[in-house]
């Protein structure tokens, strides 16, 4: 079994937690941070193609990418 790899991204914009399914986003955190919307989504993926599929959805949602933090490792 290939083990997963987390990661936390960070946007600008509001993501309500319906598209967390569709992002294959379990965890979906909206929150404002120096006065702008911003949502975390902490995500798994077992390679990094799942995690580059994702950063092309939020780009193609128009949000702007503020941070993406590797977690780490679980098997």
């Amino acid at each position: 079994m290939q083990p997963t790899v987390s990661y936390e991204i960070e946007v600008v914009g509001l993501i309500d937690e319906v598209w967390g399914d569709r992002l294959e986003a379990p965890r979906i955190l909206s929150t404002v941070k120096d006065g702008q919307p911003v949502t975390r989504l902490t995500v798994q993926f077992k390679d990094q193609a799942g995690l580059i599929g994702l950063l092309r959805q939020l780009h193609g949602m128009g949000l702007e990418l503020v941070t993406i933090t590797r977690l780490g490792r679980q098997s």
